[in-house]
């Protein structure tokens, strides 16, 4: 089993996002080439929403 954390920050202006995700389960490799880890798939997402 894994405990696996991360935390990302988006500004857009003078917004600020920060992101976080816990993964409670087995080890995984997350690959750039499948968009990399869940904070790297929300990050720009984030930002979308912010703009809006």
């Amino acid at each position: 089993m894994a405990y696996i954390m991360e935390t990302g920050l988006v500004r857009v202006g003078n917004r600020l996002a920060v992101l976080t995700s816990v993964i409670v389960g087995q080890d995984y490799n997350f690959l750039d080439e499948d968009g990399g880890t869940p904070v790297n798939r929300m990050l720009p997402k984030a930002a979308a929403r912010m703009t809006s």
